[in-house]
């Protein structure tokens, strides 16, 4: 082979290398990064913005209902209208109500260090009962995502008689961070929130929630060594996998070909450990074969983001105790707003059953 070949090759190889760490630094940074300005983003690039929304697409867009009458579809669409409408008003009636709690000085701000020091912040919402009640949910919001976006679900717990923690995951709202691990490191944060509870309220009887990257991490959680108090949990639209729901958004939502999809990933995953000691390959179905809980899932059936398939590929190997309740109808995190009233009776009958 001829000297000016092997500089070629080289020099090709150099550029497919530093093409390789440049590709995983950026996808890192606009995935894991928490304090990107995405509106800032979205007003300059609105093209590539679209790239990072949720491809939740329309009820009339979606394969399965491609073929179906114009009657059914209206009627599918009216459907998720009112349910959103409905949801609107019983969003802007917990703000209110936290306002009302607020003033009456039933919300105490909590704070835990995490395994690497960094602050993270909780709000303790007390029942009217608090000295005598040992039933405690602690809430996880999902990526994107903060304390303040589920004050609907802090007092749907609220109602059915929990005493509620909503946490600032690591990275968001009023806790340290920049890098969000997308679960990985979350599990342990989560896992710390309810040995603190605990620890704190020994008679306690904790269940945990997390809703889409919450989700995940409270599945993720479960595995990890927790207290006797720890006594459910209920996963609402979670990943069995960070790697593959990358995998699967970049081939169904962006369009990029296998081939490039797994050099972008390969290059991610491995910045994410280098960079932050991140593992982005978890598995949650593995965490679960060590977790001794009781597991409520749920999901939407027409969840664009995060499919079905997730939800029903970790309740199929789950050994211990556990119910999956499909919403209708319901995207991405919006299981709870298209069917309130079940989703909120799934949750009751299934913590009666399990908490004495």
């Amino acid at each position: 082979m001829s000297k000016k070949i092997k500089i070629i090759l080289y020099s090709l190889c150099g550029f497919i290398f530093f093409l390789y760490i440049l590709t995983g630094c950026i996808t890192y940074y606009c995935i894991f990064n928490t304090k990107i300005d995405w509106l800032a983003f979205e007003k300059k690039f609105s093209y590539l913005a679209s790239f990072f929304s949720n491809p939740n697409v329309p009820v009339e867009q979606q394969n399965e209902n491609k073929d179906k009458p114009k009657e059914e579809l209206d009627e599918i669409v009216n459907i998720i209208d009112n349910a959103y409408k409905e949801y609107v008003v019983r969003y802007r009636e917990s703000v209110e109500w936290v306002n009302k709690i607020y003033e009456e000085n039933k919300i105490e701000n909590v704070e835990i260090i995490s395994f690497d020091n960094l602050k993270l912040k909780g709000y303790l919402f007390k029942s009217e009962n608090f000295e005598n009640n040992n039933k405690f949910a602690l809430l996880v919001h999902g990526y994107g995502g903060a304390h303040n976006y589920h004050y609907d679900n802090v007092k749907d717990f609220y109602d059915l008689g929990f005493n509620v923690l909503i946490i600032d995951q690591r990275a968001y709202c009023n806790s340290e961070g920049t890098y969000t691990s997308l679960g990985w490191k979350e599990r342990i944060d989560v896992k710390d929130w309810v040995w603190y509870l605990a620890k704190r309220f020994p008679k306690s009887q904790i269940v945990t929630w997390g809703i889409s990257m919450g989700s995940a991490t409270v599945m993720l959680a479960c595995g990890e060594d927790m207290p006797e108090n720890f006594k459910l949990c209920i996963a609402d639209c979670g990943y069995n996998s960070f790697y593959e729901l990358l995998y699967y958004l970049a081939g169904h939502t962006i369009g990029l070909p296998s081939f490039l999809t797994k050099f972008v990933l390969s290059s991610t995953s491995l910045i994410a450990k280098l960079r932050h000691r991140t593992n982005i390959k978890f598995s949650v179905q593995n965490a679960l074969k060590k977790s001794k809980v009781p597991i409520l899932f749920f999901h939407g059936d027409s969840d664009t983001y995060v499919p079905l398939e997730n939800a029903k590929t970790m309740y199929d190997s789950y050994k211990n105790p556990h119910e999956l309740v499909v919403i209708k109808y319901a995207g991405h995190c919006n299981a709870s707003v298209l069917d309130h009233d079940k989703y909120i009776e799934s949750i009751k009958t299934f913590t009666d059953k399990y908490l004495s």
